[in-house]
């Protein structure tokens, strides 16, 4: 009986990491970053965020370019659901450790993303890059608590382990 619960818990455990881990990709979909312009918002998503987005504004050229960081941020929970996956039947706790430190590194690059992703212009041939004062939105919001959430359901995992 006891192995019984034993294995319950790990199932629960297994499905509450791969639950967050997807939850946290998903949210590339949404609305990663927001920007107050003239008291109204102007949002990118995640996709526009890490693979990079060109528009035009009042005759300047601003562009997003590729972002390793956040594209690690949104992909690293996916890799940890992975390991969780195929490692499933080993009787290990070094998986549970590795989901802990990918889900964490991904919920910190998830809630920092303002301070690293940058916008890049060129106005009248003067090129240069800025921090745009970038806001979180909610898809980087809810990742981040995906991500922390699966975290904490790892460091359980190799606590109870």
């Amino acid at each position: 009986m006891a192995k019984r619960k034993k294995s319950n818990l790990t199932a629960l455990i297994l499905l509450v990491i791969v639950l967050c881990g997807v939850a946290a990709f998903v949210m590339l979909f949404l609305n990663a970053l927001k920007k107050e312009v003239y008291n109204d918002y102007s949002y990118y998503t995640g996709l526009e965020v890490v693979f990079g987005k060109k528009t035009e504004f009042m005759g300047q050229s601003i562009s997003l370019k590729f972002n390793i960081l956040s594209f690690l941020a949104y992909f690293l929970p996916l890799i940890a659901v992975a390991i969780m996956v195929v490692l499933y039947n080993k009787k290990s706790k070094l998986k549970y450790l590795i989901a802990f430190l990918i889900f964490t590194v991904s919920a910190v690059l998830m809630f920092i993303m303002p301070t690293y992703v940058k916008v890049y212009y060129e106005l009248l041939n003067q090129k240069g890059a800025t921090d745009y004062g970038f806001e979180l939105a909610v898809g980087t919001i809810v990742g981040g608590i995906c991500s922390g959430v699966g975290a904490l359901t790892s460091l359980f995992g190799f606590i109870k382990k």
